[in-house]
This record gives C-alpha cells, structure tokens and sequence, in this order.
C-alpha cells in the first residue's frame, strides 16, 4: 500500500482540509495544497515498555508513507507543532488512522488535568455566581446553590438508564480528578446565558447536559433514560463542535453517562439517584457555555481533565478515508476537537498511549475557520450508508455572509442551523436513497450548491421479542426494511409482507433454528439477515444413565447458544467472534442436528491470526457457568464433591455438518483431519469439560483426545477420556498433557462416537493424589478409578464449571449434548427402570429378579393382600458379577397368592 494521497485525505474531509504528513521524528512537512502550513513531529519516550529500546522511531512499517506506530506502549507519545496557522483563530484538528485489520479499533487514554484559570457570566441576574471546583468524584456538589451531588449512573437487568438498577458503572475515569464547574441550578432557564471558562493550556472539556431537556421543543419532556435531544435551545452544542462521549463503560453499546443525586444523602456510585447527565466531550484551551432555558430541569455541568486527548472509536466514530479495502489497511480520519493558535500562529498537538491495540497515525489533517468569500466549504454526510430507520447528520462549513441557506429535497432551511463561524448540521432519517443538496447565496455569489449522496440498506433490524423459548412456546420476529424491500424468509415461511417497511410474525419451531430474512429491490443486490432461535427441548433422562434422585442442580442440554441460559465466554481463555460456521472468522459455535438429536458443536481451527483475522478470532473458544447461585451456599464442590455428567464426541468430517479447514498459525490452511481432533489438559489444568473451585483454588478438567492432531503446535492426550496427570498430593500447574512429570491418565474409548460419561469427584484420602475421580460410561455400574493432581488454572474469580478448547496453540472440535453437575457422590443407576423385572415359579420356590449395582443392598418384602408385608431380608446384598440381582424364596408353600416388595435398604 502506498502512502495515503493528500488530495484524497482532503476531498474526503473537505471544508478546506489541509493534510500534514508524518515524515520523521524531528523533520518538518510542507503542506502541498498550502505552503504557508507546516508541521514538525515529535515523539517521547518511544520503545518497548520493557525499556529495552528507547529509540524514537516514525517507522514505514512496510508501507511506503511513514507511521508514527505505538505498539501499546504505555510511556508512548505522540507530539507535533503546526506553523503557519492564522493568529489567535480556533481549528479543527483531526488525526489519520491506519487501521491494519478489518476488526481492529483502539482507544487513545485522557492525560494530566487542565486547570480552570477564570470563569465569566453574562445573563446571570440574581442568582449565585458560578464556583470553580477542584478534585471531580463521587459526591461532588453539582450545584453552587443546591445540594445536588455526581454519583455515577445505574442500569437495569436489560441494560436501560434506571434510577433503581442495579448495574452500577463509576463516574468515568476521565473525569475524576479534574477541575469542575458549579454553576448555579437556577441559571437552567436564564436566556441569554453565557459562561466563558478558560483554563490553563489545551484539554479537554466534559459537558454534562440533563437527558431530559429537548432543546427543540425547549421543554424538559425528553425520557430520562436516554439522551437528550439537541438542537433548538441546544443547537449551539452541536454549532460550537461538542462530541457525544462512547468510552465502552456502559451496557449495550450505550453512550457515557453520569448520575445525579437531588437529595444529596446517597454515597456510592448509583445511589440515591434522581436523573442523568450525558456525557459530551470538545478540546481546546476555552470554552463557552450558552445555557439551556429551559426550566424545572438540571443545569448543565462541566468538568475538564488532561492535556492528552481522549479519542475513542477509531473506526466507528471516524470520517472513512480508505474503506473496505480487503487485506490491506484501512485508514479513518476523526476529530479531536477545535484548537486555537497562539499569537504566532502555532498550534502545539499531544497524543497520548494507544489502549488495546497500536496507534498508528498517519498525519494530521487542519480544518481552518469559514471563509467569508468562499459560499461552500464543506458539505458531507456522517455516513453514506444508513439502515432504515436510521439518522443522518449532514454537516456543513458556508460563508458566514451567507444570506440564504437551504437544503432539499424538503427546502430545509439551513441558515437557521448555521452558527456565527459559518458551520452547521441537520439531522435528518431518510426512507430512500436520497442525494442532498445544499444551496447558498452570498452578497458576491447566489445559487451556489453542494451534493452528497446517501443510500438507505435494504435490512435495518431482524430481531425476535425472546431469542430463547420452550418446545411449544411462541416467539415473533420482527424486522424494518427498506420501503420499497420485498422479504422472503426461510425455512418455511416465504414471502412475508411489510409494511412501511416494517413486519413481524409469531412462529414456534419445534427445534433450535436459524431463520434468514432476505430483502430484494428492484436493480439491486439482494441483502440477507440471520437470526437463531434457541428452542429448549429438555432432557428426559441421561441418556444411558437415570437422573438421580432429587435431580440435577444445573443442566445443559446443548440444544441452545449457551449465552442464552447465562453461560458467558469474557475471559482470558476465550477469543470467540460469537459467530457460528457460516459467518465470522474460520470455526465457531453453533447448535447442528443429527437426526433426533440437537447438540452444540464447537470448532477451533488453530490461530486464523494468521490468516488476516484479528481478535476475535475463533483461536480459542471458553464458555463460564457461575456456580454461585446454583451451589448451596458455601459448597466447596472439590471438597465436599461433586458429580458431573456429559454426553459428547469428536466429531468427523464426511457428511453435511460443518467443519472448517485447519488454519495453522504458519499461515498454511489444510482439510480437517479425516479421522478428527480432539483436545487436551492445558493451562494449569484447563479441558473441554471443567471444574474450578475458587474456595479450594483448584481445578479439574476431561477432554476427548485423538491420537491425530491438527498441524502447528497441536499435542494430544491419547486416545480417548484425558484428564488432570497424577502428580503429587499438592495443587499443580504441572497437570496437562504436554507436561514431562507425573503420569498419564487416559481412560480408552472411541472418541469419534457418542459416548456418555457419569463422573464423580472426591478428594483423595490414600494420599495418591489430591483428588479421586471414578468414571462410569455409557450407562455401566462399574466405574474406572483415577487419581489426579488438581491444577491452578482459573479464568474466574468464583466457583464455576467451563466448556470449550480454551488454548490457543491446539486446534480441534467437540460435539456436546449435555453438561450436568450435582452436589456431592452420586453413583449412577442404569436408565432402565428399578422394578422387579422377572419371576419365575418352580419346584425350589420362587424366583425374582431386578437391576442393581455392585455394592448396594435391599429390602425384600412379600405380602399376602398388598396390606400387611412381611420382612424376608433387610440387607441382601446385590450381584457382585453383574447388573440383575436373583433372589429365591423357598418359603411358599403354604401361600395361595404372594406378592413381593424389593427396595433399596437403608443405611
């Protein structure tokens, strides 16, 4: 890839966007569209955050245009001096990223705070003078005439703004600490209002606006729990360049918020709360804050914070300059906010460490102030493309003589949207693909005009009202369409009818399915959605094994996405995209059937890393059950024992169900191993099937194991059941299956078929191991003893049971049909059922027959009438050789009628 063009960068942006090249540490570069502009780069602190190299470097990092490239360190930044400015005039400033893979994005972290130097009011009339504040957190007074306290906001389970939830998120980092205004609440409906505030250098400022104002209606009937609408009385929010702030800290993708307390008695993030503030972010070394008027609501707040720059969101938030261009990178430019130059004309530019991923910029791009002569200076919209339903902000830089300003289709009026510096936006929803057009006069000039095109997708949404239902129980998908979209949706249903672009149907399949909505439009492509509905079939039985008495405490019946029954996979020991086979990176998780039976299957294909996917990557799959609310309290399952029973296989190719290709972290790809690939003990213990006691602070795990493997770093446990190696009588990180101490444990079966495993785990008192594990198979009384060493891997802080191929260096698949626990030794029953299953009369007496176990005793009784029963024996002792026990009564003779009574003997 050669280095991005300038003029592409600056058409793109527009608004008479001059773009600034990165060229070395120390070198200065010439604007070519304006050589009055330059800038000079620096950087500090540049290397590994080992420190073992502290070199500065601006490295081509095999392109041909120079990258300042961070590489996540944390004492990295990024500095630059621009000349040639126009004295004393505020500019937008944004960076040029260089996005390497399609699922890459970072943040950049906030820096030292800024120090409020003055605050002046005009329009303040009677009521109490604003106070600067310094140390921003929990329980700051809001207020300089109230009692009103910040607390950080509170979300329901759904993840909506909620004054009683119970998801508490802290007031954002960036904000504690910082400089902080306390305007006065009465000032809330003042008009005219003007707050100017000056600090001490460049940062960032934080308004907090109440959600509930509307500024076009200029009321406060905006719900609380979103945000607020802007524009009208608000309208300078969006003029003067302010930006919703999106750090990743709320549920559901949700913007930034803060709370308020009105009362002022609640202590504690979440508590007490009354409304919500919605966070929105600008940069410079002022600001002016013009009020809301608008009554009976929260005046706004505003908080200050470091002199490096908070951008978030590279790739959603940014202005796409090199889009979608296959393997190689992409390049995002966005807004840092409005800087104003010194007296000299310079602008002094800091950048502070990358978060999560390597910030590589590639230039700085200067948007300078309207120009009185020139009509046009930027017409763009937020986006080109929006799903329906879907907002589009068009933003506009005109001639700030401009006597007429109008926008069609609709012959909107845009002067009225356009602030005192010539720039403006609209929000607008278009149904259609629409090309908007701007027009504007000025007193040299009359008709000029812009274009810009935006298209409207044919799908919006297809969603369901429960994604997760019982056999028998209904559910209804929904979708919104482009209007003019015709929807087919399969399996089964066909054409189905919208209307404004808007339908929904009830359906109750009968098993776990994945339905596809597809929309077609005359002289398009067609455009298709995917949704799965889970469908909880229940578990009748074992399998080859009877449920115990009383049940079990928690089942699985591999029947649905396991994120829909509370099952979670955020852990260190997980890189899964959430994608099943058909979509995503290579591998993935879905629930497949086979015949009668519905099961999840679980692929990873080795490190797709290497293969142009980027984390998430399907490299390693872990899904966490919380055992916290399933065991009794204070249940020690490792300790005090505990049960588990899953049915499960490795799978095979050669038939419809999916499996990918092998992507071997050399960047080779290679067919599925033909006779399949199993797992193994990794990590400290880690497998397919886990335990992890966090009381005890150990961990127990089974995997089904091949002797093939896939290629790179794969290694195998054997043929069959592997599981935690013997190795001492202590917690072990030496446990798994490529480790040289201890021994194997390997219990031999096929592991290509369908196999039932009812195991039992008690600590060890032979001081063999740490831990006895007795493993019955496939509906068997008798069980195979093991001794293990628990291991001390955990991905979770409380007790819990996992499922998955959590190891990077391995590839492999599992099929599981269900994942069982109970408290304590359970010794398992056959599935056939405990009654007299034979009698048999003869000249020695009378036989009978019934299922049993090793080691168990009954109660024989018989009984003339069903009335009165008789003991023959309290403790006959079962078949030791078998699993039908024969017992013979010789003592019929003087009975016309007998009926007999077996049952389990007590203890």
């Amino acid at each position: 890839m050669s280095a991005t063009p300038y003029d592409l960068v600056e058409d793109t942006i527009g608004g008479g966007a001059i773009y600034l090249d990165l060229v070395g540490i120390g070198s200065s570069y010439e604007s070519i569209s304006d050589s009055r502009l330059a800038m000079t780069t620096d950087a500090d602190d540049w290397g590994w955050p080992d420190g073992s190299d502290n070199s500065v470097s601006v490295a081509s990092d095999g392109f041909s245009g120079d990258i300042f490239d961070d590489k996540s360190n944390t004492a990295s930044d990024f500095t630059a001096s621009i000349s040639g400015l126009i004295p004393s005039q505020k500019y937008e400033l944004l960076v040029l990223n260089v996005i390497k893979t399609n699922d890459y994005d970072f943040s950049w972290s906030r820096g030292q705070k800024g120090n409020v130097l003055e605050i002046s009011e005009e329009g303040i009339g009677g009521d109490a003078p604003a106070i600067i504040e310094t140390e921003f957190g929990e329980e700051s007074l809001t207020f300089s005439d109230r009692t009103h306290q910040h607390n950080g906001a509170a979300f329901d389970a759904d993840g909506n703004l909620s004054t009683t939830g119970d998801q508490i998120i802290d007031l954002p980092n960036y904000l504690v600490g910082g400089d902080y205004i306390r305007f006065a609440n009465n000032a809330r409906d003042n008009s005219p209002y003007n707050a100017y505030v000056e600090a001490d250098g460049i940062t960032t400022w934080y308004l907090l606006v109440d959600n509930r104002l509307d500024g076009p209606a200029a009321s406060r009937n905006s719900p609380n729990s979103t945000d607020p609408v802007i524009g009208g009385n608000l309208q300078w929010i969006i003029d003067d360049g302010w930006v919703r702030v999106n750090t990743g800290i709320s549920p559901n993708g949700l913007p930034d918020y803060t709370g308020v307390d009105e009362g002022g008695d609640g202590f504690g993030p979440g508590q007490g709360l009354n409304q919500f503030y919605s966070v929105y972010s600008m940069t410079g070394d002022s600001v002016t804050i013009r009020g809301q008027g608008i009554g009976g609501s929260n005046m706004m707040s505003l908080v200050t914070q470091g002199e490096m720059i908070t951008v978030n969101n590279i790739k959603t938030d940014g202005i796409a300059v090199v889009e979608d261009n296959g393997a190689e990178p992409d390049s995002y430019a966005i807004s840092i906010g409005y800087f104003s130059s010194n007296e000299d004309g310079f602008i002094s530019l800091r950048l502070g460490k990358g978060q999560g991923g390597r910030t590589e910029l590639d230039g700085i791009i200067v948007v300078p102030p309207a120009d009185l002569e020139i009509p046009i200076q930027k017409f763009i919209a937020s986006s080109d493309v929006v799903a329906p339903g879907e907002n589009v902000t068009l933003n506009w830089t005109i001639s700030p003589a401009a006597t007429s300003a109008t926008i069609s289709p609709g012959n909107l009026d845009a002067l009225s949207k356009t602030g005192p510096d010539g720039k403006g936006s609209l929000e607008l929803t278009p149904k259609m693909n629409t090309e908007y057009t701007i027009t504007v006069d000025t007193p040299e000039e009359t008709g000029a005009s812009e274009s810009v095109p935006v298209d409207v997708s044919l799908i919006g949404s297809f969603t369901s009202s429960s994604a997760l239902i019982n056999s028998g129980e209904e559910t209804t998908l929904s979708w919104v369409v482009r209007e003019d979209a015709t929807v087919f949706i399969s399996p089964e249903i066909g054409e189905s009818t919208s209307e404004n672009g808007q339908g929904s149907l009830q359906i109750s399949p009968s098993e776990t399915t994945k339905f596809v909505l597809t929309a077609s439009a005359d002289n398009e492509e067609d455009t298709t959605s995917e949704l799965i509905i889970n469908v909880l079939s229940g578990q009748l039985g074992g399998g080859d094994f009877s449920s115990p008495v009383g049940g079990w405490n928690y089942e699985f019946n591999g029947d649905v996405d396991p994120i829909s029954v509370e099952w979670t996979h955020d852990n260190g020991s997980d890189a899964w995209d959430e994608s099943d086979f058909s979509s995503g990176a290579p591998g993935g998780a879905e629930i497949l059937d086979e015949g009668i039976e519905n099961f999840l299957r679980i692929q990873d294909t080795g490190d797709p890393r290497s293969h142009g996917f980027g984390d998430p990557s399907n490299r390693k799959f872990y899904f966490i059950k919380d055992l916290t609310n399933v065991l009794s309290d204070g249940y020690s399952p490792l300790v005090d024992g505990i049960t588990m029973n899953f049915r499960a296989r490795v799978p095979v190719p050669g038939n419809d169900l999916p499996l990918d290709d092998h992507h071997s972290s050399d960047g080779s790809k290679t067919d599925w191993t033909e006779t399949g690939d199993g797992y193994a003990i990794h990590d400290g213990g880690k497998g397919s099937f886990s335990i992890r006691d966090s009381l005890s602070g150990q961990l127990i795990s089974f995997a089904i194991s091949t002797e093939s493997v896939g290629p790179g770093g794969d290694y195998s446990g054997g043929e069959g059941l592997t599981m935690n190696r013997l190795n001492g009588i202590n917690t072990s990180t030496d446990v798994d299956s490529n480790d040289s101490s201890g021994e194997e444990n390997l219990l031999p079966i096929e592991p290509r078929v369908w196999n039932n495993f009812w195991i039992t785990i008690e600590e060890d008192d032979s001081d063999t191991g740490t831990h006895k594990v007795d493993i019955y198979l496939n509906g068997s009384n008798t069980p195979t003893t093991y001794y293990v060493t628990s291991g001390n891997g955990s991905d979770a802080s409380y007790t819990y049971i996992a499922m998955g191929l959590g190891a990077t260096p391995q590839s492999g698949a599992v099929d599981i049909d269900f994942f069982n626990i109970k408290e304590g030794i359970e010794v398992p029953t056959s599935s056939t059922p405990f009654q007299i299953s034979d009698i048999n009369y003869s000249k020695d007496g009378m036989s009978i027959s019934w299922p049993s176990r090793d080691g168990e005793a009954f109660l024989i009784e018989r009984s003339e009438d069903g009335v009165f029963w008789e003991e023959i024996d309290d403790s006959y002792p079962a078949n030791d050789e078998g699993e039908i026990t024969e017992f013979l009564d010789e003592d019929i003779f003087q009975y016309r009628k007998i009926l007999y009574r077996v049952s389990r003997a007590e203890d």
